[in-house]
């Protein structure tokens, strides 16, 4: 896998398509909004995802606020979205950085991540 960005944008498309069809299933307990931004550390660009009842919106570049944000290589982004990698493993050891506060970052693993990693491996050919 090359980590540019033009991979990101080639990944997009898919990716969104298939957080579009998860979306309803994966937000239906969703009582408030929230998001997440990931930051990439070895290319330009940010992926952000947001989350409210029955839908998911994501965007890459988008500046507006955000519930949280993580900061990580890409490659660290794809190991975590594509199974070879915790997360939680990952933020303890200090290869992915939390910018907001914990407790809400334990909620979008427990609530979105699932829906999160399903898409991207549909994306990636993996699922």
């Amino acid at each position: 896998m090359t980590n540019n960005r033009q991979t990101l944008d080639e990944l997009f498309r898919s990716f969104n398509d298939e957080l579009q069809a998860q979306a309803e299933s994966a937000t239906s307990y969703t009582r408030s909004p929230a998001s997440i931004r990931f930051t990439f550390t070895d290319m330009p660009g940010t992926l952000t995802l947001r989350f409210a009842k029955n839908e998911i919106n994501s965007s890459l570049d988008d500046a507006d606020p955000v519930t949280i944000g993580v900061q990580s290589t890409f490659k660290l982004l794809d190991d975590i979205l594509s199974g070879r990698q915790d997360p939680e493993s990952a933020y303890m050891s200090g290869k992915l950085r939390l910018v907001g506060d914990e407790y809400t970052a334990g909620l979008f693993v427990a609530n979105y991540l699932p829906a999160v990693k399903r898409a991207w491996q549909v994306a990636r050919g993996q699922a």
